[in-house]
């Protein structure tokens, strides 16, 4: 199972409205994320992270020659900032989302993105139910008979 945060543009009111403007962000690794790193902060228009994973880049690549790491170490380095790069994808994805004021509305447990959009639309429609009055199960004692005394009668 895999968990989505759900984000809309102006909360919950515009997810009714607008239900094309939601955005499903899963919490997992993104592999496309750590392969592509540069290119995937690009295409999901992250500027500033891009920014820091390009001044990280340099950083290691010139702390590591003016240090005197040989290859293989500097390439571990940039090999572990990828890494990095695909764990923390998924918040960096909400924190877009957070500066292009997207609110987040919920969070949804499913199996996939399409199983996640059913159950979060789903809920969207739901009415409250009106409470059912609950009946006891048994009749209410007479206060005289549960006392040991036996009911009075009447003559007439």
């Amino acid at each position: 199972m895999k968990t989505f945060t759900v984000h809309a543009p102006a909360g919950v009111d515009s997810a009714m409205r607008q239900p094309e403007r939601v955005r499903f962000i899963a919490d997992r690794f993104n592999w496309a994320a750590a392969a592509f790193g540069p290119l995937w902060l690009m295409r999901h228009r992250l500027w500033l992270a891009l920014a820091g994973w390009i001044a990280i880049a340099i950083a290691i690549g010139f702390a590591g020659a003016r240090s005197g790491l040989l290859a293989p170490s500097i390439l571990l380095l940039q090999i572990m900032l990828s890494v990095l790069t695909g764990l923390e994808a998924a918040s960096l994805q909400r924190y877009g989302l957070s500066r292009r004021r997207f609110a987040m509305i919920n969070v949804v447990t499913a199996q996939n993105l399409a199983e996640a959009e059913r159950i979060f639309f789903s809920r969207l429609n739901l009415k409250p139910v009106a409470a059912t009055p609950v009946r006891a199960a048994v009749r209410p004692l007479d206060h005289a008979s549960a006392a040991g005394f036996s009911p009075v009668e009447t003559t007439s």
